[in-house]
C-alpha cells in the first residue's frame, strides 16, 4: 500500500516497496488460515472434496491468489481443482461483500497503531483524493473505511478500554470476510455439502471465527446470522 502511505499526512509513513498485491495477500492468508481448519487432518475425502470444489477463476475474480489457495488445500487431498468446476466469476454482490468487509477489518486493525489524531485525519480525508484514489487502487472501499474511522471508532477506541468489544468486532468482520469468500469460491454443491458436514466448532472458534454464522451460511449457501437459537438467512 505504498501509494496510501505516501498520501497520508505528507508522506511521513514508511511502507514496504512491494505493496501491489498486499490486499490480495491479506484476504488470501485469511482464507487459507481458516479453510485449513475445516477438515480433520486425516480425512482425505474431506480434503479431496474441498480441493475439487474450489474454482480458480472465481477466486481470482475477487482477488484471491488462487494458486496459493490450491497448493495449501490440494496438497492435503491430492486432487486437482478444475474440470466441471472451471470457469465463471464471483458476482459483483459477492465481490462487494468481500472488499467492504475487508476494508472494515483493515480500519479496525489500524486502530492498534494509529493515534487519535491519525484516526481523525483518516475520518476527514479517507473519501477524498488523493487518499481515496490510492485506497481504491489498493482494493479497499473508502466508504467502508470512513464508517469505521468516523463512527465505529467512538465505541472501540481506545482499545485498552474496550478490549472485549474490539475482539468481538474483529471476530464479526473476520467471519464476514470468510463467509463471503466461501460463498464466492465455488459453484459445486459437493463443496458446500462437505463444508456443512465437516465444520468442527472447536477448530473454527480457535481462530476467532463465529462458528454458528459460518455453519448457517455454508449449509444454506447464503449469508446468515445466528440469533442464539436459530439461523436467520
Amino acid at each position: 500500500m505504498q501509494a496510501i502511505c505516501e498520501t497520508q499526512r505528507g508522506g511521513d509513513y514508511e511502507c514496504p516497496d512491494d505493496s501491489t498485491n498486499e490486499y490480495s495477500a491479506l484476504i488470501t492468508d485469511i482464507f487459507i488460515s481458516h479453510i485449513l481448519n475445516f477438515c480433520n487432518p486425516t480425512d482425505c475425502t474431506c480434503w479431496t472434496n474441498l480441493c475439487s470444489g474450489l474454482n480458480p477463476s472465481r477466486m481470482t475474480s475477487f482477488s484471491l491468489d488462487a494458486s496459493k489457495v490450491l497448493i495449501a488445500v490440494c496438497s492435503r487431498g491430492g486432487t486437482a481443482a478444475g474440470g466441471d468446476n472451471s470457469g465463471g466469476v464471483a458476482t459483483s454482490e459477492q465481490v462487494d461483500a468481500i472488499i467492504s468487509t475487508a476494508s472494515t477489518l483493515f480500519a479496525y486493525e489500524t486502530f492498534l497503531g494509529f493515534t487519535r489524531a491519525d484516526i481523525t485525519y483518516m475520518c476527514e480525508n479517507v473519501d477524498q483524493d488523493p487518499l481515496a484514489g490510492a485506497l481504491t487502487a489498493s482494493g479497499l472501499v473508502p466508504a467502508a473505511l470512513k464508517d469505521a474511522y468516523c463512527y465505529d471508532v467512538d465505541a472501540l477506541y481506545p482499545i485498552s478500554e474496550n478490549a472485549e468489544l474490539y475482539q468481538y468486532a474483529l471476530q464479526a468482520t473476520s467471519t464476514g470476510i470468510l463467509v463471503a469468500e466461501l460463498l464466492a469460491a465455488s459453484n459445486l454443491d459437493s463443496f458446500y455439502t462437505t463444508l456443512c458436514s465437516s465444520l468442527d466448532q472447536e477448530s473454527v472458534e480457535k481462530v476467532n471465527i463465529d462458528y454458528n454464522i459460518v455453519k448457517c451460511s455454508v449449509c444454506a449457501r447464503s449469508f446468515c446470522t445466528w440469533d442464539g437459537t436459530a439461523c436467520l438467512c
